[in-house]
Parts: structure tokens; C-alpha cells; sequence
């Protein structure tokens, strides 16, 4: 063995050790950033029935109301219908009808509204966030 193969064995065996102890570093931060995450993930409390907040630039139509049981509404794909417990999902509505089911007495409102396009968040606490741009007769 020649002095040049000794010195290509070595410097690999130093590089092989760098790269192991990298990886070990690389491993411990990430787990450790796993870890926090995780408990940031789990700490919403989840709401019993869902909460629906319904916005237009102009005014709030619903804020954190619970008095109904399903929004029914049209996304690109197909009919959507969202009620307590749906999974957390964002949603892009084309313009359309928007039929809000109404379980209890909502001020001012049939829960019936033709918009012009938005969008709808489900969040994982059970809560709606559905932001449209208003339609003609909202004003």
C-alpha cells in the first residue's frame, strides 16, 4: 500500500465521520423542532359544534355562530356541503348560490345568499371562516 492510498483511506474515514456526526446533529434539531410543533398542533381546544364566521369586504353577516347545520355551496369540482365535524380543508368557490341551513332564529337573515366568488376555511377546531365578495343585492 502507498503512501497515497493511505492518505485517500484516511481523509474518507474523517469524512465519513463528519457526515455521521452531521446527520446525528440534523436528527436531534429536527426532533426537536418535530416536538414543539407537534405540541403547538395539538393545542386548540376543539369546539362541540361548529362555528361559522361569514364575511364580506363590507360587513360580517355571521360572527362565531353556531345556530346551524349545514352550508351547502358549490366549489370547482363538485357540490360541497360542510356540517359539524367536516376535516380541516380551504376551498375555493367559484361565483354561485351559498345556503346557509339555519337551526335557530339568525337577525335579518333567510340564510339564502348569491355571491361572486371567495372562499371557505375549515380550521381543525371545528370552526368556518367563509369570505365572500358581495353580491348585488348586498348592497
Amino acid at each position: 500500500m502507498c503512501i497515497r492510498d493511505r492518505v485517500s483511506t484516511q481523509s474518507t474515514w474523517g469524512i465519513q465521520i463528519l457526515a455521521q456526526m452531521l446527520n446525528r446533529v440534523i436528527r436531534d434539531l429536527v426532533g426537536k423542532q418535530l416536538t414543539v410543533t407537534q405540541v403547538r398542533y395539538f393545542a386548540a381546544q376543539k369546539k362541540q359544534k361548529m362555528e361559522l364566521t361569514l364575511r364580506t369586504p363590507y360587513r360580517t353577516l355571521f360572527e362565531n355562530f353556531d345556530g346551524f347545520s349545514r352550508i351547502i355551496t358549490k366549489s370547482n369540482e363538485a357540490a360541497l356541503i360542510i356540517q359539524n365535524k367536516s376535516p380541516a380543508a380551504i376551498y375555493v368557490l367559484p361565483p354561485g348560490y351559498l345556503k346557509v341551513k339555519l337551526t335557530t332564529e339568525a337577525k335579518n337573515t333567510s340564510g339564502d345568499y348569491l355571491h361572486l366568488g371567495g372562499w371557505l376555511t375549515v380550521h381543525m377546531d371545528n370552526t368556518c371562516l367563509l369570505y365572500t365578495s358581495p353580491s348585488p343585492r348586498d348592497s
